[in-house]
């Protein structure tokens, strides 16, 4: 579960952002904007999956098993390594400066 978390986030910015950014002809890379209503119910749809698995890995967290609390943290590791650690490389192969 916690594997996905992560996995939502990379697949709203590098799935959904960039197809409605590419299908607007938008070249100046902004891609935060979802205009059409597609776009903004499937990023609603993301939302509410990645609020349900926040509040979820929350009530993990609180139970103080240290078991679950490590495989909590694990999984959420492996998902950021899965996910976001090749966009990472790649902004910092090309030299992007964040923000």
């Amino acid at each position: 579960m916690c594997f996905f978390a992560p996995g939502i986030n990379w697949y709203k910015k590098h799935r959904i952002l960039k197809a409605e950014a590419s299908s607007t002809g938008s070249t100046t890379g902004d891609i935060e904007k979802g205009n059409s209503m597609e776009t903004r119910i499937k990023l609603t749809i993301l939302f509410f999956f990645q609020s349900i698995l926040g509040a979820a890995i929350m009530l993990l967290l609180m139970t103080f098993n240290y078991w679950v609390i490590a495989s909590t943290i694990l999984g959420l590791a492996i998902g950021y390594y899965t996910f976001e650690s090749k966009t990472a490389d790649a902004k910092s192969k090309a030299g992007g400066a964040c923000c």
